[in-house]
């Protein structure tokens, strides 16, 4: 399967350090600047910035579910990491 478009879904955790959701792929090449202004019109907002905190997470999900029926999946990663 080729994938063309990649989007990286993000949020904020504790003490506002911002933290990946999930990456979205899709087979097909879209613009994710229009994505985004359907997802606005559909959200009722302006943009992806100065949002009520407390809908922020329900915001990021209901993105996730509107790249789904776009046709994105969810990336499966397997995690590596090193420390002391």
């Amino acid at each position: 399967m080729e994938l063309n478009t990649f989007i990286e879904v993000q949020g904020f955790g504790d003490f506002d350090v911002k933290y990946t959701d999930c990456v979205m792929v899709c087979s097909d090449k879209m613009d994710k600047n229009e994505i985004l202004k359907e997802f606005y019109e559909i959200q009722d907002i302006t943009s992806n910035t100065g949002l009520d905190y407390r809908k922020l997470n329900d915001i990021t999900q209901d993105f996730i579910c509107f790249l789904e029926l776009k046709g994105f999946k969810k990336l499966e990663t397997q995690s590596v990491y090193f420390c002391d």
